[in-house]
């Protein structure tokens, strides 16, 4: 996306996007893409772990499908559509509500993808208020 579709006199909720301004906990982080990973590029509400390697800020990569811990989801920015390897970018944390785009109809409390509870009742296709729940 770029900064050109945000419209600021009828904002419309964007991927990843804080939905409750007061929810936000965020960690600053590098993307390192695990080694032969088909995830070389991170978006905003992408879900992310931690990944090894020696930097003094922490390392994060797309979370697969053998991953147990999703740190969280990265964090929707103005001016960066995508990130690749050695970008920096905001990771929202445990408790940070942002909008996310359902699949199928969800209902309030309802678990979402796996990455947090669905604070809104929503049908397929529109955009849900999501509570984070990560490691941190």
């Amino acid at each position: 996306m770029a900064f050109t579709e945000l419209n600021m006199f009828s904002p419309e909720p964007v991927q990843g996007m804080l939905a409750i301004s007061d929810s936000k906990r965020t960690l600053g982080a590098m993307f390192k893409p695990l080694a032969g990973s088909e995830f070389t590029t991170l978006k905003a509400g992408d879900p992310v772990s931690f990944q090894t390697g020696n930097s003094l800020i922490p390392l994060v990569r797309h979370l697969n499908e053998s991953d147990a811990d999703m740190v969280g989801l990265v964090a929707f920015a103005q001016d960066k559509v995508s990130y690749t390897d050695g970008d920096t970018l905001e990771v929202n944390l445990t408790g940070t509500i942002v909008h996310m785009r359902t699949t199928s109809a969800i209902r309030r409390g309802d678990e979402f993808e796996g990455i947090g509870i669905s604070i809104d009742d929503k049908d397929a296709g529109e955009f849900t208020r999501v509570s984070i729940r990560g490691i941190l």
